[in-house]
């Protein structure tokens, strides 16, 4: 008995030791050779034709999901038109461009679009102080 205990521990101290990795794959039994469709695969597939209230809850989705996009595209494009504004009030009609585009990007960033809306509101109120400061000069 001991003499076989000797045997296993000479061959124990014998084979190389391994990486951890290595170590728990000869353990667990995974070999390189394994298969791993079934977990690739997706789990369910939604039948061809599913019950009515499956369909009205996926299309109640898709409204939702084309909703979202609708909005944030309603928003960069009012945080677009008001940065535009802003810009154009530094060259042409301060107060009537500065005003609109500080209103609107008021309007973006409330809606999402930040950075179209601060900038749109900073350049609208520069413009809007420079001609409030510079038209008594001239005039």
């Amino acid at each position: 008995m001991k003499e076989q205990e000797h045997r296993e521990l000479e061959a124990a101290s014998k084979e190389p030791k391994r990486f951890p990795m290595d170590q728990l794959r000869k353990e667990t039994g995974q070999e390189a050779t394994e298969e791993y469709a079934a977990e690739l695969a997706a789990p369910y597939a939604a039948p061809k034709q599913a019950p009515v209230e499956a369909r009205e809850a996926e299309a109640s989705a898709v409204v939702e999901e084309t909703d979202t996009r609708s909005s944030a595209g309603t928003a960069a494009w009012i945080g677009y038109t008001s940065i535009l504004l802003s810009v154009i009030s530094l060259f042409i009609y301060p107060v009537l461009f500065g005003a609109a585009g500080s209103l609107l990007g008021l309007l973006a960033y409330s809606q999402g679009q930040k950075a179209l809306g601060v900038w749109s509101v900073i350049l609208g109120l520069v413009s809007l102080a420079g001609y409030f400061l510079l038209v008594p000069l001239y005039s």
